[in-house]
């Protein structure tokens, strides 16, 4: 059995975001590989084939 697991993060790395803002605040940070940095948005799908 092989499995494999697939992990996006999402976020905005400046501190705003939209034309001037538009009172949007980003996540003011940059790319990371670190498996354990937070996101506001995550995705954790796992692939399993026999």
């Amino acid at each position: 059995m092989t499995a494999i697991t697939i992990i996006t993060r999402s976020f905005h790395p400046d501190a705003n975001f939209g034309a001037g803002g538009l009172g949007f605040e980003g996540d003011d940070r940059d790319f990371s590989f670190d498996k354990n940095v937070t996101a506001r948005i995550y995705h954790i799908m796992p692939i399993i084939r026999p």
